[in-house]
């Protein structure tokens, strides 16, 4: 089995990317359902809120693009002021739902560089690293 079909895998069977995500977003609407219920029974309500982002980028010839840019300008990687690694500039797009997910996870996709070798057809000649952050929090509000 290819990388590239292990990874992204087709509509009939999706392989671990859009799995992992479809998880995430599985896991936060039981979680947002539960609270729910619990709020029926209770009068402390639990009052959740999640966000997610994703990154998507490419390291090419030992250079860092931002694949949700068409421009493929090159990205600096830094140390922050708390010792942590960062790329500079490299844009986090806001997602709403598995559906948003797929339709920016295609066209990031489809800003690599890729080349066929004789041995695979999907060969990118690169490396990816998508990132997903999940922002989440909940506040208790008291009904009297």
């Amino acid at each position: 089995m290819r990388l590239c079909s292990t990874m992204d895998g087709s509509p009939d069977n999706p392989g671990v990317i859009p799995r992992a995500v479809e998880y995430i977003f599985t896991r936060l609407a039981k979680i947002i359902s539960l609270s729910k219920l619990e709020s029926d029974v209770s009068k402390d309500t639990k009052i959740y809120q999640y966000a997610l982002t994703m990154a998507h980028l490419e390291i090419y010839n030992e250079k860092v693009y931002d694949l949700s840019n068409t421009k493929r300008l090159e990205l600096d990687i830094r140390q922050d002021a708390g010792g942590n690694i960062v790329v500079a500039n490299l844009n986090d797009e806001y997602i709403k739902d598995l559906q948003h997910f797929n339709r920016h996870y295609e066209q990031t996709k489809n800003n690599r560089f890729t080349a066929s070798t004789l041995l695979n057809s999907c060969s990118s000649r690169s490396h990816s690293v998508l990132r997903i952050t999940v922002f989440y929090s909940f506040s208790f509000v008291t009904y009297i």
